[in-house]
């Protein structure tokens, strides 16, 4: 089993205690014994690898605080907006492969080689037909 990309498993056993003692270097600064007492039986009863981020708030009532600050955004729906689709540049060049019967998935293709954008066949096909649509308006 190679986690971390270590062959032989005494490098990994070492790799992971560097990173616990790391890790626990760090709650010792800024946690109280018994914060760290919970925190080891917690990793020993879950048998999960070493926490290797940083422990920069063990403070139950800022944690709070940032959940209700989460809850709050979520209920506002705020959605993204889409300025453009990332598509609309290769607008030209993605219709004319499609008018010489380029298959979606040979467009999908196309894009990820010579254009470095990657888009799902479903994406292209709603573009060419949002713009074939716009292209009948307009004419």
């Amino acid at each position: 089993m190679q986690q971390h990309g270590y062959n032989n498993p005494k490098q990994q056993r070492m790799a992971d205690a560097e990173a616990l003692s790391v890790v626990l270097s760090q709650a010792i600064a800024l946690a109280p014994a018994d914060q760290i007492r919970g925190w080891i039986s917690h990793r020993m009863r879950t048998s999960q690898k070493p926490d290797r981020r940083e422990i920069r708030s063990l403070d139950p009532d800022e944690l709070g605080v940032q959940l209700e600050d989460i809850r709050r955004i979520k209920k506002l729906g705020v959605k993204r907006k889409y300025l453009h689709a990332k598509l609309n540049p290769y607008r030209a060049e993605i219709l004319e492969l499609h008018r010489q019967a380029a298959s979606l998935a040979a467009i999908r293709d196309w894009l990820r080689r010579y254009r470095r954008v990657s888009a799902d066949r479903s994406t292209i096909f709603r573009s060419i037909k949002r713009w074939e649509k716009e292209g009948e308006l307009h004419s």
